[in-house]
């Protein structure tokens, strides 16, 4: 680390803490053993009793400091997985409106990107932002066709800026796991690792230009509009858009309730359909064009889950409207990264205990997001560890609810959900549906069988267990584990083979013979003949 950097980061060090102070953080600055970088009269005026409104004060701290501390804010309050509801609320309040740089930096950035004058790179160029933000600023501009343009101009050296702040991040992270033991459950350190990747996507404007272009590619058929990328404008640094006019949703007083509906039904297909969304759709993101249409801004914050994850949140909503305890505890299992014990007894339990409340509420008076906020909690109690994207999922539909119920205070998610959710049941229960995840689980199951023996011998050594064993036995105990595998294998198969059989019989898919499918048949033949081999290797082997 060079002299520089750390007489940076020591200043910045000293800013923040003496930024905790003024917002009468002593316990935090005591705790964490941070009293040094604070000149001496404050040190004696250091008051260490615990004080109220801890979350608001910590929220006013990160706007303060600005930066990377209200976009680590801003982060943290997505994670309704990690913190409790009253620190997630508090930061979502951290507004990113920054004092905009000066023109002559946005000139320069320009023409460094683009290697010439920014007269020939824009037809016309706005000296004045009309958005200003702690990464980037944006303009108006005009190309040399006549269309008008949105473009964003990062932040001059804001990469270096939060180079440093992200390693304080990790210093001030490691300091609160060591002199705060009961936080260590959180892993500070591992969320800071989070933020660091958030933060070199969001300094890559190229990054969003794809997340802009997928969703342009997704909705352009569709009511809802997303904004054109401009491709040969755009760089690491600056990302230029298609210019959209409109008013900020909040600034509708007609229509509201067909606006709300649009937008939920667009969060649906993204989340129910192409397993990419929006993940921050705050009302500020949120325009109605001239021609009444909605348009989606601000891609910084996108989601993208896989078929596992968009299954489980299917199966979430599912489980919360069917009042299906076994389907909640199952998904919650299944979803998780870390494969600790859990007491599955207590854990149905809990969730009767926390969400009995609402098996038994009319549909119409149900809040989902009193409902995920309960099942946050227990996957916090249980130190549970999900998806990142499934949490920003959750996240993402309590914002959409939170803002329907804002625009509209009839609005109910639920009603407008329940459609969707039969139509993907009974897309779940289709034969062609069934067949392709059977068929993913037999190719699971075949994987999980050839990488056994060397998953078992990575636990071992993980475990440091020692194992003495004479050789003819291992070779004995080998045979069979072949042989036990061997036939397992050929189960599977067996099994794939009778289930397939059925639904191709049950299709009717021709060819037919004697009213039969002929692949049904054959799937037959094959299943009995592996069957008569799997009879033969039993009986040899008992009379070994």
């Amino acid at each position: 680390m060079s002299l520089v950097r750390t007489f940076k980061e020591i200043s910045r060090l000293n800013h923040i803490v003496n930024v905790l102070f003024k917002n009468e953080l002593h316990l935090v600055i005591d705790k964490l053993k941070l009293r040094k970088h604070l000149p001496m009269g404050k040190q004696l005026a250091m008051n260490s009793q615990p004080k109220s409104e801890l979350a608001k004060r910590l929220r006013l701290s990160m706007e303060e400091l600005s930066g990377a501390f209200i976009k680590l804010g801003q982060l943290l309050s997505l994670r309704s997985d990690l913190l409790p509801k009253t620190y997630t609320e508090e930061f979502a309040k951290l507004q990113d409106e920054v004092k905009p740089f000066k023109f002559e930096y946005v000139r320069k950035i320009i023409e460094e990107e683009f290697q010439k004058p920014i007269e020939s790179v824009f037809a016309g160029f706005e000296k004045e932002p009309i958005a200003s933000a702690s990464v980037g600023q944006v303009h108006r501009a005009t190309l040399s066709d006549g269309k008008m343009v949105a473009v964003k101009v990062q932040r001059p050296h804001i990469d270096k800026i939060f180079e440093i702040d992200i390693q304080l991040f990790y210093h001030l992270a490691s300091l609160l796991e060591n002199h705060y033991p009961e936080l260590k459950d959180y892993n500070f350190v591992q969320i800071i690792k989070e933020f660091e990747e958030y933060t070199k996507n969001e300094l890559d404007y190229m990054c969003e230009a794809r997340n802009i272009d997928i969703f342009y590619n997704n909705f352009k058929n569709d009511q809802i509009k997303i904004p054109r990328v401009y491709w040969n404008h755009t760089t690491k640094r600056v990302l230029t858009m298609e210019f959209i006019e409109g008013r900020k949703i909040t600034e509708i007083k007609l229509n509201r309730k067909f606006y709300v509906r649009q937008i939920v039904e667009s969060y649906l297909k993204q989340t129910m359909e192409y397993g990419v969304f929006h993940a921050d759709p705050h009302p500020g993101n949120i325009f109605v064009t001239p021609s009444q249409k909605l348009a989606l801004l601000d891609f910084g914050i996108v989601g993208h889950i896989s078929d596992e994850i968009r299954e489980g949140f299917q199966n979430l909503f599912a489980s919360i409207i069917e009042g299906d305890r076994d389907l909640l505890k199952d998904t919650l299992l299944n979803l998780r990264i870390v494969d600790e014990e859990i007491n599955e007894a207590m854990l149905k339990e809990d969730i009767s205990l926390h969400l009995g409340k609402y098996y038994n509420v009319d549909l119409d008076k149900m809040e989902i997001s009193s409902v995920l906020y309960d099942v946050l909690a227990i996957v916090r109690k249980y130190r549970m560890k999900m998806p990142a994207n499934f949490v920003l999922l959750i996240k993402a539909t309590i914002t959409v609810e939170g803002f329907g119920k804002e625009m509209y205070p009839d609005f109910n998610l639920v009603k407008i959900c329940r459609p969707y959710l039969n139509k993907i049941k009974g897309k779940q229960e289709s034969y062609d549906y069934l067949f392709k995840k059977f068929k993913k689980n037999i190719l699971k199951a075949r994987n999980d069988i050839i990488n056994f023996p060397e998953e078992l011998k990575k636990m071992l050594k993980r475990d440091k267990v020692k194992v003495d064993i004479e050789d003819a036995d291992i070779r004995k105990f080998s045979f069979y584990i072949d042989n036990a595998m061997n036939r397992m294998a050929m189960g599977i198969i067996l099994a794939g083979l009778l289930v397939s059989s059925a639904l191709i019989a049950q299709a009717g898919i021709p060819p037919l013979i004697f009213g039969m499918p002929l692949f049904s048949i054959i799937f037959i033949i094959v299943a009995v003949v592996i069957s008569f081999a799997l009879i033969r290797s039993i009986n040899q082997e008992k009379r070994r």
